[in-house]
């Protein structure tokens, strides 16, 4: 009867040690590829003469009692001492028990070996494989949860971490909890491998995919902003969105009632500008939207600080005292102020010398001439508002001595042919001692016969008789 087959002498299971009775060939795994594990099996040659081959029994149960396979004494799959098996259909999570008999050339069987046992871990399909995290963010759970080891104490397992670039795993194998801390901000991706392995050195391992969740933008512009009334302000739209390029971001604006927006998106500037003449505060509603579809919005609010407008003097008229030595004029219709009211402003005259001029609190002002006084008085106007801005004018105050009036030549009789015009030149024929003769009103009387037609800038006169009339 052959010697009983006996293993080399197991202190661990560690991958290409041939000293231990059994080994395991490492191939890197993927959970989203296929693998490929193999371990194998060594014992003593049995070193007589008449040995023929030997039976390998698996089982995943004590005893192993199902034949696996057979190998020839002389095969050349160890050396003069030993025997090497590789068992290349071993699936994790399972506990595989081996026995082996010695068989000489007569058929007679050994008794089994010891038997030995071994697993590999199994990290269980359920194991996270992609996480969706925002920024700032711990996630945390224990990896023994998602791992099958039947030959060992999930306590004994350690998990290693490999790919961690960014630095985001942190792995307690005391608790055997992992944890995921997120920066802030988080943006981009990262896969991590994760590598779980029993005291013997089996292990299995599994990827994680961790991508950063859309960053919402924040805006970032000032809460509110000052301006001059009539003046114009740009200001940088600024935001927060580390996961967007700045130039992929788009603002708009919404105006006020008085208060309006230009957006330049090319730029990234709001030009900010109010009603004409207007002052106050409003708030403006700015928005932002990025490339994955988030957005913000934001209120700002527009202070419009107060300029002084100066008043503005329209069409003040001159002053004809000729018919009456008094003549009042109602400042009021001729001044202008959209910041001050009217009867705050302040008037005065000067550069007059026998006029008197005399202004009321309603702003009516009264010219005065002395009793037969004529000729003409240039006055300067100033008006003033609160602040001292002020417009001015000159205007003049005239009176007319109306007993020198003019004097137009006699002209006794004029003679033309039937049927033809006849021109009078004036020109010639009148005088006045204190006007242009150019300034003259003159009337006709019309004959019923003629047809009589002025012309005042030539001051000549053209008689027409009615045709065939003579007379």
């Amino acid at each position: 009867m052959p010697e009983k087959v006996r293993f080399r002498k197991r202190s661990s299971l560690r991958a290409s040690d041939f000293k231990y009775s059994i080994l395991i060939i490492f191939v890197i795994f993927f959970r989203l590829f296929s693998q490929t594990t193999e371990w194998r099996l060594i014992w003593d040659k049995n070193q007589e003469a008449d040995m023929s081959y030997y039976k390998i029994y698996r089982s995943t149960s004590s005893p192993a009692e199902t034949l696996l396979d057979t190998l020839h004494h002389k095969m050349r799959a160890g050396n003069d001492t030993i025997m090497v098996y590789m068992d290349s259909d071993i699936e994790k999570g399972i506990q595989y028990f081996y026995r082996v008999k010695a068989v000489d050339l007569s058929g007679v069987e050994s008794d089994f070996s010891e038997e030995i046992s071994a697993a590999i871990p199994r990290i269980s399909d359920s194991f996270p494989d992609e996480m969706e995290l925002k920024s700032d963010t711990v996630v945390s759970f224990n990896y023994r949860d998602y791992v099958t080891d039947p030959d060992n104490n999930k306590s004994e397992l350690t998990c290693i971490v490999e790919k961690d670039t960014l630095h985001l795993i942190s792995v307690n194998n005391q608790t055997g909890l992992i944890s995921i801390q997120t920066p802030d901000p988080f943006v981009g991706e990262e896969t991590v491998r994760f590598e779980i392995s029993d005291p013997d050195s089996f292990y299995d391992a599994v990827e994680l995919h961790i991508f950063a969740t859309s960053i919402e933008p924040q805006i970032q512009l000032p809460e509110e902003v000052s301006m001059l009334e009539d003046d114009t302000l740009y200001l940088d739209l600024k935001a927060y969105d580390p996961d967007t390029p700045h130039e992929n971001l788009y603002w708009q604006g919404e105006n006020s009632e008085h208060v309006f927006l230009t957006i330049n998106n090319i730029t990234h500037q709001a030009k900010i500008y109010a009603a004409h003449d207007w002052y106050g505060e409003e708030s403006v509603l700015f928005k932002l939207r990025d490339v994955q579809d988030g957005s913000d919005s934001a209120y700002v609010l527009v202070r419009v600080v107060p300029v002084n407008d100066p008043p503005v003097l329209v069409n003040l008229p001159n002053v004809d005292l000729s018919l009456s030595k008094t003549k009042q004029i109602d400042l009021n219709n001729y001044v202008q102020d959209v910041d001050t009211p009217k009867d705050r402003l302040e008037w005065t005259f000067s550069g007059n010398q026998d006029i008197q001029i005399s202004v009321s609190e309603q702003n009516v002002a009264q010219f005065s001439a002395p009793d037969g006084w004529a000729g003409t008085e240039q006055v300067q106007v100033t008006v003033k508002d609160d602040s001292l801005a002020q417009d001015e004018t000159t205007i003049l105050v005239y009176s007319q001595d109306l007993t020198k009036a003019p004097v137009l030549t006699v002209i006794d009789s004029v003679v033309f042919d039937e049927d033809t015009q006849k021109v009078l030149n004036l020109s010639g024929e009148v005088t006045d001692p204190d006007n242009d003769v150019t300034d003259l009103k003159w009337t006709f009387s019309t004959p019923e016969q003629l047809t009589v037609e002025f012309d005042s800038e030539n001051l000549s006169l053209t008689l027409t008789p009615q045709e065939n009339w003579f007379g």
